[in-house]
């Protein structure tokens, strides 16, 4: 079927492997834009084994492809070579609640929009206020990232489709916890700001993702309270800066972190020189 999927006139082709049932040795990317990895989850899930998804992602890198690796599903892949999903199989690798860490890091990679005559693609009438919403969630994100001293890689909005892709997040390892927490929850809470809605109906909503690797990061639900009460601050003291950025962001269509750490500068130039 993926050739089916190249034939069209898509603006942006993508691969969904999810549930990833077995592995994929031979795959033929060519006109493929973004690929996505999943295990399965729910009553009887089969396991997905890492080295399917490994091999997965090592052909979408030499591709230079974007990688997005969703979660492990019920159980983290071992070496179980039936891939049955045994919580009491610790020797082989079963693992209850698997997370999204493959490899021992995060892959939330989005493609980038193709530019259409040397400029991003314009956002349709109907999207634009949840292009906006989006815009203030990224922001927020990198704010809260420059902040906190955490590293993102860039924050990317392509306006032409109805989701629109978001913040492509990776830390290392030395990066404490509630810090990562509370870069994720900030996205969140500033969507929820901006449609004047709650930060609960915000993560559960277009922040699912911000959800997943909040648990990810900080597992106690205790810790995880303090980081959006955390987040909630930041984007209060920071609104204005985060609308700004917001405008900006709509305006390029994307920005690098080092971008964006340019552009804090110059407006703490600006505003110094006004003082």
């Amino acid at each position: 079927r993926i050739e089916h999927l190249k034939a069209t006139g898509a603006a942006v082709k993508w691969v969904s492997m999810e549930p990833l049932l077995g592995p994929m040795p031979r795959l033929d990317l060519k006109g493929i834009d973004w690929v996505v990895v999943a295990g399965e989850s729910g009553s009887g899930a089969r396991q997905m084994q890492q080295q399917w998804a490994l091999d997965i992602r090592d052909q979408v890198k030499d591709a230079g492809l974007a990688f997005f690796f969703k979660q492990w599903g019920t159980f983290k892949g071992g070496n179980n070579p039936l891939g049955k999903a045994d919580p009491t199989d610790r020797k082989n690798g079963g693992e209850a609640k698997g997370g999204m860490t493959l490899d021992g890091k995060l892959w939330l990679e989005w493609p980038e929009p193709k530019p259409q005559n040397g400029t991003p693609p314009q956002p349709k009438p109907r999207h634009r206020r949840r292009l906006m919403s989006t815009c203030v969630h990224e922001a927020a994100h990198a704010l809260a990232a420059i902040l906190c001293g955490a590293h993102l890689d860039l924050i990317n909005v392509d306006g032409d489709v109805e989701n629109p892709p978001h913040v492509s997040f990776r830390h290392s390892d030395s990066t404490a916890p509630h810090v990562i927490g509370t870069v994720c929850a900030a996205g969140a809470v500033a969507s929820a700001r901006y449609s004047r809605t709650s930060t609960a109906a915000a993560l559960l909503g277009g922040g699912y993702s911000d959800l997943l690797l909040l648990r990810e990061s900080v597992p106690d639900l205790d810790e995880q309270l303090k980081a959006v009460a955390a987040a909630e601050l930041l984007v209060r003291e920071s609104w204005a800066a985060i609308k700004l950025l917001a405008d900006e962001l709509r305006r390029r269509g994307q920005m690098t972190m080092a971008e964006v750490r340019q552009w804090v500068e110059e407006r703490k130039c600006k505003a110094e020189e006004s003082a």
